[in-house]
């Protein structure tokens, strides 16, 4: 036993002693060197000069490996500086080609490598040249040139069993932007590099840096995966891809800063056409915060993201998650949440795109919105349908959670629930939504739209809402004083000066109809309201606009035409036993008037301006009215005035009702370059028959109407005050009703005090008439006396 082991020992210790003879053999009998100028002659090939500052040398331990010092990298006719350079190189072998005077390279490390990347002003990078080289080369086939000396080596085989980059720097400068990119320690290592499509571990990690235009940018990244590759370099594979990214961003008004980790999967295909699919894509505690000077500050935290993308296959759910918080100085900090999760599924060319089962939710300071639905869209040609809806929330309290200020509303609690359904469809040249509904407050609304972009037919809208009060959506009114007697506010000038905007009007090309179940507004109450316009090449017409005002009905035609410098406009409408006293009380806050009129309205009017429009107004409105009350004015009681002031009797004005009752009223007003005219009233108080003309002046809210009272003799007994003075019948006393809108009262009519005169002078006018015809009976007498008193009369009368 102790003499095999022996035999045994002595054997191993030959073998040994061979092996270490063989190895340092092969490093008197293959000098490396012999390969330095088929690699110098291999890079000149590709428009490289590479010069190798130092002699190849083998390293025998802890493997073979062919080991090269520095190294330097220059493009041909450049005046740049070394396009690359390293510090050292270092080739592991294969022992057994050795023998066989081959080498075979099982790994490659490379230790200081630094590239330099570069574009010109023309936008055009350095490593174009090497790209150049390529193209100019010899053909395949052509003979090789014989060595020069040394003895016959075979071409050189890679099979890379382990890839090292260790310390390497990448600079990028681009001439035209100003921009500079730095990668600084880039660590890359590879193990079992191949291309027969088997996994090979790969893992890098890099710092970089970027300037320009003011701004630095720089991070830290690190990435780890499992990379396949087959012979024909069309097809990649990635599995188990971690990705650290950290960045920095710097500038003089902010500053951003991120971190991200991503798990991901994918595969490569660009054998035929680029095709890729993501099956695994993880996003992991997302980071940013961006911050500027003046205080504001922005993050998302938490920030999650799974899910896959696979164009041309099945349908992947992606799903997303993030916490958000914003402040600013001198508002309101902002936190909130958001969450999406959808079902993706993308064309195999991304000629297609459809997301189904989409749930975005977004709480805001408490406040949710909740956007569902289902989109598909086809990219060329463009074409796309689909159906969103916004779930009801309260648009009010999420406008105060992201500090936003919504106009001042009349209506208590309006926009508190706001939704939205819609489906839609179209392509480039048309925008259809089909089905429209949704809620605002208490109104819920239907319809339809098509938008046409290419011009041929017209825009169209059609909506039907139940019931809205769109006094609540007003601004509030301010509550005045009752005993405010200022007439309003005139327009301001610079408000009747703005233009018709004739090129809109000119440019549409749509029709619209509107249905609203009941309407309030300005306090009206309407049913059934109908509005039906339309526009085409300046061409403008409403027709019609009807509804149910009050108890009564309305209906509107109205017309204009923009296509001439001045734009003309006409309108006309007919309205039957509409409530004007009411009308003008709940638009006008005016309680002078009640009762109810039938209105005939005809307008016309042209302009560039407002202010034209207004001044160029003329038409006719026609007012029949049964029975109508003028409150704060009695006309009876202005007449009975004037009796008791020639009657020379007291009269008591407190005796007296606040209003005047008018029975069959007829009004004809005449509108001539925009001032409007009572030209004919006639009507009824009590026993008196009413004419009158005057004029109203809608823009001051004043009137000035002189009415002619008539008290018949048969009607004298109907009247509130005792006519004992026979002059007064059958006769028109005029009556002055003059006042500001807001100024009517007790006083606003009153008689006109020269009908006394009148009459005192036709009294003593009868005594000298009734003196002389006394004088000639007296004096002729008989017949010729009735000739003179018809003599007389014709003399009196001149």
């Amino acid at each position: 036993m102790p003499r095999f082991i022996k035999i045994l020992t002595l054997s191993l210790a030959g073998v040994v002693g061979v092996v270490a003879l063989a190895f340092a053999a092969l490093v008197f009998i293959i000098d490396p060197n012999i390969f330095r100028d088929d690699i110098e002659r291999l890079a000149e090939a590709q428009g490289v000069n590479l010069a190798l500052e130092g002699d190849l040398s083998w390293q025998l331990f802890p493997d073979i490996q062919l080991v090269t010092g520095a190294a330097s990298l220059n493009l041909h006719d450049s005046e740049q500086s070394t396009f690359m350079h390293l510090d050292a190189a270092r080739l592991s072998v294969a022992l057994m080609p050795l023998l066989r005077k081959e080498v075979i390279v099982q790994g490659i490390g490379l230790d200081g490598v630094v590239l330099n990347l570069s574009v010109d002003q023309e936008g055009v990078g350095n490593w174009t040249k090497i790209v150049d080289a390529e193209k100019n080369a010899a053909p395949k086939d052509a003979p090789a040139e014989p060595e020069q000396g040394g003895e016959d080596v075979k071409p050189l085989q890679l099979a890379i069993a382990s890839l090292r980059l260790n310390g390497a720097e990448i600079h990028y400068r681009d001439a035209a932007t100003g921009q500079d990119v730095v990668l600084r320690n880039v660590n890359l290592r590879g193990d079992n590099v191949q291309l027969s499509g088997q996994p090979i571990p790969v893992a890098l990690d890099a710092g970089f840096a970027m300037e320009g235009n003011g701004q630095q940018l720089s991070g830290e990244l690190g990435l780890a995966a499992q990379i396949g590759l087959n012979e024909a370099l069309n097809h990649f594979s990635f599995n188990d891809v971690k990705l650290d990214v950290a960045v920095k961003q710097r500038s003089e008004q902010a500053s951003l800063d991120a971190t991200i980790a991503v798990i991901a999967a994918a595969e490569v295909d660009t054998a035929e056409t680029l095709q890729w699919s993501l099956g695994k894509l993880e996003l992991k505690d997302g980071q940013l915060s961006y911050a500027d000077k003046a205080g504001m500050r922005a993050e998302v935290s938490s920030l999650t993201l799974s899910g896959g993308v696979s164009p041309g296959g099945e349908a992947a759910p992606i799903s997303l998650r993030g916490d958000l918080l914003y402040k600013a100085p001198d508002q309101q900090e902002l936190k909130g949440r958001m969450a999406l999760d959808t079902t993706l599924q993308l064309g195999a060319s991304f000629d297609t795109v459809a997301a189904k089962g989409t749930r975005l939710v977004a709480s805001l300071n408490g406040q949710d919105v909740t956007l569902s639905g289902d989109v598909a869209a086809q990219l060329a040609p463009l074409a796309y349908e689909g159906a969103v809806a916004v779930t009801p929330f309260d648009l009010r309290k999420m406008a105060q959670a992201l500090s936003l200020t919504l106009p001042e509303m009349a209506g208590p609690g309006t926009l508190s629930i706001v939704g939205l359904e819609a489906t839609i469809k179209g392509n480039d040249q048309k925008l259809s939504v089909p089905s429209l509904r949704g809620k605002l407050d208490n109104s819920t609304f239907t319809g339809k739209a098509e938008l046409d972009f290419s011009g041929k037919t017209a825009h169209t809208l059609e909506l039907a809402i139940d019931r809205l009060n769109a006094d609540h959506y007003l601004p509030p009114v301010e509550q005045t004083s009752a005993q405010s007697t200022a007439p309003a506010a005139p327009v301001e000038p610079a408000a009747d000066e703005l233009p018709i905007p004739r090129e809109l009007l000119n440019t549409l090309n749509a029709d619209a109809k509107l249905t609203i179940g009941e309407l309030v507004i300005k306090k009206m109450p309407m049913k059934n309201l109908l509005l039906q316009a339309s526009a085409k090449q300046g061409l403008t017409s409403i027709a019609p606009l009807k509804a149910q005002l009050y108890d009564g009905n309305f209906v509107l035609d109205a017309q204009l035409d923009s296509r001439g410098e001045a734009a003309k406009m006409s309108a006309k409408a007919l309205a039957k036993q509409i409530p004007i006293g009411r009308i003008l009380e709940d638009v006008a806050d005016n309680r002078q008037l009640a009762g109810l009129s039938d209105v005939d309205l005809q307008l016309k009017t042209s302009g560039a301006t407002v202010s034209a429009v207004k001044k160029n107004l003329n038409g006719l409105i026609e007012l029949n009215a049964q029975q109508l009350r003028l409150n704060n004015m009695n006309i009876e009681r202005a007449f009975c005035q004037l009796v008791m002031r020639l009657q020379q009797e007291t009269f008591n004005p407190a005796d007296w009702p606040a209003f005047s009752e008018l029975r069959d009223t007829k009004t004809r007003i005449t509108i001539t370059d925009g001032l409007a005219r009572i030209q004919q009233l006639n009507s009824g108080v009590s026993k008196l028959a009413l004419t009158g003309e005057g004029k109203v002046d809608l823009t001051q809210e004043s009137f000035d109407v002189v009415l002619g009272a008539t008290l018949k003799q048969a009607d004298q007994q109907g009247v509130g005050c005792a006519i004992r003075n026979e002059k007064l019948l059958d006769r028109e006393i005029p009556i002055r009703c003059k006042a500001d809108f807001n100024g009517v009262s007790a006083t606003s009519c009153l008689p006109d005090f020269r009908v006394i005169e009148d009459i005192a002078k036709d009294k003593a006018k009868a005594k000298v008439q009734e003196k002389a015809r006394e004088a000639i009976d007296k004096k002729i007498g008989g017949e010729n006396s009735e000739a003179a008193k018809e003599l007389f009369n014709k003399f009196f009368k001149k």
